[in-house]
């Protein structure tokens, strides 16, 4: 099934590939990002976080109308990404103005 044929509950680099419809979105500097449509069931960011993106610009989140528990991973403060040596598991969004959740 294609990605946008079924439920996404953690982001991946095959979501991203079919989000983004290539590969491009390995080398932008991510300004906005939404996950708000009805194919995402997210149960958890520490996919995204865990993939090589570039998130230092981010300026907008929304992930709003998701199945998310808990936040820690944005303000840098998921143990198992720390425990998987992922630059996520300590960043701290600083360019972060605005999370729809």
């Amino acid at each position: 099934a294609k990605i946008t044929d079924v439920q996404v509950t953690e982001i991946t680099e095959e979501v991203l590939d079919s989000y983004y419809e290539g590969k491009n979105w390995r080398v932008q500097a991510h300004r906005q990002m939404t996950f708000r449509s009805s194919r995402f069931k997210l149960r958890s960011l520490d996919g995204l976080l865990s993939t090589k993106i570039d998130l230092s610009c981010l300026e907008s989140l929304n992930i709003s109308n998701n199945l998310l528990r808990d936040l820690d991973c944005i303000a840098g403060a998921s143990a198992q990404l720390r425990q998987k040596g992922c630059m996520q598991g300590r960043l701290r969004f600083g360019s972060l103005r605005s999370l729809t959740a």
